[in-house]
């Protein structure tokens, strides 16, 4: 399982990210989605999981 989230607070960014590491998750968290956040994220699909879920909140 690979995390991919966009969180609009740096902060919970790395509350998000402590959780992942606590839970064993491979995670990418952006706290802006910037150009590199794009890039990051466009290099991370193709190598995940075929399976996406995407939740909005």
């Amino acid at each position: 399982m690979h995390l991919i989230a966009i969180v609009n607070q740096t902060l919970s960014a790395i509350y998000l990210q402590r959780l992942c590491q606590h839970l064993s998750i491979r995670a990418s968290i952006h706290s802006s989605f910037d150009k590199a956040a794009r890039q990051q994220v466009a290099n991370t699909l193709p190598t995940a999981s075929h399976t996406h879920f995407t939740i909005g909140l």
